[in-house]
């Protein structure tokens, strides 16, 4: 991702679209399978930031301080045991 200006900023991650109002760990529809989520993990360049996921939370938002550059933005979702 590219960032243009050093600041604060807000990154959510979502396993569902927003309209649908399913938690993280929910199932979306029959074809859907349940997760036990308990966090979000979130690298961008040098950081590496975990949330927790809050009981029947939709989203987990990550709020942290970038610089100006080119960075890669990776995501992913782990059990209580930390398990991707």
């Amino acid at each position: 991702m590219q960032v243009e200006r050093a600041g604060q900023y807000e990154i959510t991650v979502r396993r569902w679209p927003k309209e649908t109002g399913t938690a993280l760990s929910g199932k979306y529809d029959e074809k859907s399978k349940s997760f036990p989520i308990a966090r979000a993990k979130l690298t961008i360049g040098e950081q590496e930031i975990i949330e927790s996921a809050a009981d029947q939370g939709q989203s987990i938002t990550f709020k942290l301080t970038l610089q100006p550059g080119r960075f890669q933005l990776k995501s992913w979702f782990q059990d209580q045991t930390g398990q991707d």
